[in-house]
């Protein structure tokens, strides 16, 4: 079995979207994890637009689970104030009066216990979701404060988490995170109205999220010298077509004793989706370019190179008859650099699709066959393949 383990994000629940947003369907994802093993959430002020951490806040299952937030600089400027008020919206929002990493995790059955969300996730109703929910306060979560929501000033930050904490109702998190760098606000304040959050009990761990490895080095040596909260989780974007991060960033989370947390672990669904899919997607999905969303993904991965690489992939697991999601899963699981304490963070849109990635991301043991598709994967798109920050 891997050491890796396996957490929950949240971004999909949102109150005013079209996949999980009611307390229902909420509650009934946070069995789920539960009865897999999954007692950690991920989730972050700017989820759901403020949503998701009131979602989870409203149900009686999110207090048995770990969770994790974020405070982000699109929502504010990251300065003291601004993540103070970020945080105190988490807070508000998940009903907790702290979380265990400004970040979180979960899924039970599968022996997932934690849950990312974030502020920004499913227009803020994400939260909210899970907060609704019962099965929630057996999971550990963590949510985000977001740059786009607004900067990360102290008022900001601590706005943010204070609506993430009330729609989730909780009093703390277990990561609270910097969604991604305000580079508008000097990372002096960001980093005090940070530790003032963790002074007051409203989070565990303080993580960053899409920072370069030059910023978490920043970062780190200010909140080193105030003697502050050290940052001790980073998540990015990680998976088979996008390794760019093992060269500089993976180096130095290890030299820092910083955990990483890999998110879109399937590049977002591109790597099971045919071309002609994602080409032709359908509305409010993943690669539909009329949401921001999609824009994002389709600028990562949508060109002929991906597209090619893509199509020879699927055809060689298709021959090594293994499902692509599964060789991505365990590839991250047992065979990329993620070690014990870094952690894969699963996602869905659907129930259907909610179970299939359970399956999927059991980590079997890869052959050597499936092993070097994957590493020819790579080099097939690793001139052209996305940064890992922001």
């Amino acid at each position: 079995m891997s050491k890796v383990k396996r957490t929950f994000g949240t971004g999909s629940f949102n109150k005013k979207g079209e996949k999980f947003k009611t307390t229902e369907q909420v509650s009934q994802v946070l069995n789920i994890l539960k009865e897999n093993g999954i007692d950690e959430l991920d989730t972050a002020r700017l989820y759901g637009e403020g949503t998701s951490e009131e979602l989870l806040g409203e149900t009686s299952e999110f207090q048995a689970f770990t969770v994790s937030t974020k405070a982000n600089p699109m929502i504010s400027k990251l300065t003291k104030e601004n993540i103070t008020k970020q945080c105190d919206e988490s807070l508000k929002a998940m009903k907790r009066s702290s979380v265990d990493i400004f970040y979180i995790h979960a899924l039970k059955e599968n022996g997932i216990d934690e849950l990312d969300t974030a502020r920004l996730y499913g227009e803020g109703t994400s939260e909210e979701l899970l907060g609704e929910t019962s099965e929630f306060q057996a999971f550990t979560v963590s949510t985000k404060a977001n740059p786009m929501i607004s900067k990360l000033t102290k008022e900001n930050i601590t706005k943010q988490c204070d609506e993430s904490l009330k729609a989730m109702k909780r009093s703390s998190v277990d990561i609270f995170y910097i969604h991604a760098p305000d580079r508008e606000t000097p990372f002096e304040e960001t980093a005090q109205a940070i530790n003032d959050l963790y002074q007051r009990g409203s989070f565990k761990r303080f993580g960053l999220s899409n920072f370069t490895a030059e910023e978490v080095q920043q970062m780190y040596d200010i909140c080193k010298e105030k003697n502050y909260v050290l940052p001790s989780v980073y998540q990015g974007n990680y998976n088979p077509i996008t390794r760019k991060n093992e060269q500089e960033l993976f180096p130095l989370l290890r030299k820092l004793g910083i955990c990483f947390y890999a998110y879109s672990p399937i590049a977002g669904g591109f790597l099971v989706k045919t071309p002609d899919q994602i080409k032709n997607t359908q509305a409010n999905t993943r690669f539909d370019t009329s949401t921001w969303v999609g824009q994002y993904y389709a600028g990562l991965y949508c060109n002929e190179t991906f597209f090619s690489a893509l199509e020879v992939f699927q055809d060689r697991c298709k021959k090594l008859n293994i499902k692509p999601s599964e060789a991505c899963y365990s590839w991250l699981l047992n065979h990329s650099l993620l070690k014990e304490g870094d952690a894969i963070i699963l996602g869905a849109s659907n129930l259907e699709q909610f179970h299939e990635n359970l399956r999927d991301s059991r980590g079997v043991a890869l052959n050597a066959d499936i092993i070097q598709a994957l590493e020819d994967l790579w080099k097939m798109v690793e001139k052209e393949a996305p940064k890992y920050h922001f």
